[in-house]
C-alpha cells in the first residue's frame, strides 16, 4: 500500500512528465543546433534543481 508521502510523488512526476514533454516538443521545432544546445543546458539545470 502505498504512503502519504507517495501521492504527492506521484503528482510532482506527473507535472514534471507533462513539462518534459512540452519542452520536447519546443525543443524539436528549434531551427537551429546551437538554439537546440542552449535549450537543452538550460533544462539540465532545471531538471537538477528538482533533484538537488
Amino acid at each position: 500500500m502505498l504512503g502519504k508521502r507517495t501521492s504527492p510523488l506521484l503528482a510532482r512526476f506527473a507535472v514534471v512528465k507533462r513539462e518534459q514533454i512540452e519542452w520536447l516538443k519546443k525543443r524539436d521545432a528549434a531551427t537551429s543546433i546551437e538554439e537546440k544546445c542552449k535549450m537543452m543546458e538550460a533544462r539540465i539545470k532545471v531538471l537538477q534543481e528538482l533533484l538537488w
